[in-house]
C-alpha cells in the first residue's frame, strides 16, 4: 500500500458522521447543504443513515457494545483533515473568470491525504503515498508541473500598491501600471514583463499553506502564483510585513516551496 493511494468517496452526511466520530465540528471544503442546513433532529436522522450507508459499503460495521466501528484507512483519510500538522489549501483558476478548482491537502507524521470536491454534496479522500505525492498533486491541479522558462526577476512593492497596479491592469490602463511600478523603483524592463504578465495571465493558483506546532500555534504563508505563455511570478508576503515579494518561478522553484 506504500505506494498506493487509497481513496474514499463519501457524501456529505457520511462525512459530517465522521467529522462527528472525531468530534470536530467542520473542515475547510465541508460547505452548506445547498438543500438547507437540517435542524437537530433532521441531523441525527441523516447521521444514522449515514452509518448505514458506510456498512453497507463495507467501510464501517457494528461493534459489541453497539457503537460504529469505521475502517481504518477512512478514518485516517478524514482524521488527517481534522489533526493535521501542515495543510495546504489550494485554488486554482485555470482562465480568467472561471469557477476555482478547491483542493485540500494535509501531512501529519509523514502521512499525506488530500481532500476534493468531484460534487457539491461529495467528498473524496485519499491517502496518497506521500508528501511528495501530495506535491506532485497540487502541481497537477495548478497546471505548473511544468512552467515557461524566464529571465530571473524580482523586485518588492507595498501591498496596497501591488493592488492598485492589478486593478490599473485589469482595467486596461497597462501604461498607468507600468508607470506606478516604474516609479515605485520597479527596473524598466522588469516593470513591463511584470504587467505585461498581469495584463495576460491564463492561470492564477493561490496556495495557503498552514503549519501547526503541538502546542496548537500556526504559522502561515500566503502565495499567488500568475502565469502567462511566456512566465511564471510568484507573489508572497514574507515575515508577516507590508511589501510584497515578487518573482519569476521555475517548477523546481515551485516544488521546493510546497515542499519547505
Amino acid at each position: 500500500m506504500a505506494n498506493e493511494t487509497q481513496t474514499f468517496l463519501l457524501s456529505r452526511e457520511e462525512t459530517l458522521l465522521l467529522l462527528d466520530l472525531l468530534e470536530a465540528e467542520s473542515i475547510p471544503g465541508v460547505d452548506p447543504d445547498p438543500l438547507g442546513e437540517l435542524n437537530d433532529d433532521q441531523r441525527a436522522l441523516a447521521l444514522i443513515w449515514a452509518g448505514r450507508a458506510l456498512r453497507a459499503r463495507e467501510l464501517a460495521a457494528v461493534g459489541e457494545n453497539g457503537e460504529l466501528l469505521v475502517d481504518e484507512g477512512l478514518l485516517t483519510a478524514v482524521g488527517n483533515c481534522v489533526y493535521w500538522q501542515t495543510a495546504f489549501y489550494i485554488f486554482h483558476w485555470a482562465e480568467p473568470g472561471s469557477v476555482p478548482v478547491r483542493f485540500f491537502g494535509y501531512v501529519r507524521d509523514g502521512q499525506a491525504v488530500s481532500h476534493t470536491r468531484p460534487a457539491d454534496v461529495l467528498h473524496r479522500f485519499a491517502i496518497l503515498a506521500g508528501p511528495e505525492a501530495l506535491i506532485e498533486e497540487i502541481t497537477v491541479v495548478c497546471q505548473c508541473q511544468t512552467l515557461p522558462d524566464a529571465p530571473e526577476r524580482q523586485f518588492t512593492l507595498p501591498r496596497d500598491q501591488f493592488v492598485h497596479v492589478r486593478e490599473l491592469t485589469e482595467e486596461g490602463e497597462t501604461a498607468a501600471a507600468l508607470q506606478m511600478l516604474q516609479e515605485a523603483g520597479v527596473p524598466g524592463d522588469v516593470a513591463g514583463a511584470f504587467t505585461a504578465v498581469l495584463a495576460g495571465a491564463s492561470r492564477m493558483s493561490i496556495w495557503q499553506i498552514v503549519t501547526r506546532n503541538e502546542d496548537g500555534a500556526t504559522a502561515t504563508r500566503d502565495y499567488t502564483l500568475l502565469r502567462s505563455e511566456d512566465a511564471a511570478w510568484l507573489v508572497s508576503l514574507p515575515g508577516g510585513g507590508d511589501d510584497l515579494t515578487v518573482r519569476t518561478v521555475t517548477a523546481v522553484d515551485v516544488r521546493a516551496l510546497l515542499a519547505q
